[in-house]
């Protein structure tokens, strides 16, 4: 908000995505890591309308 000209041009302009890890632990690295894999893996599946979507792609604006 400090950047209100910045603010205007791409505010509601792309998708945004959030993903809490707070909930990622184990007894072992091993099993964090696996509680992370199917936390991505669910994420993935619950948004892969995004990748339809015109405002998605491969580049991220520079904002300047």
């Amino acid at each position: 908000m400090e950047h209100p000209v910045i603010v205007e041009k791409y505010m509601n302009q792309y998708p945004v995505i959030f993903l809490s890890l707070k909930g990622i632990s184990g007894d072992t690295f091993a099993g964090a890591e696996e509680r992370l894999r199917r936390l991505i893996a669910k994420f993935c599946d619950q948004n892969s309308y995004l990748v339809k979507d015109d405002r998605f792609s491969d580049t991220i604006p520079h904002l300047k």
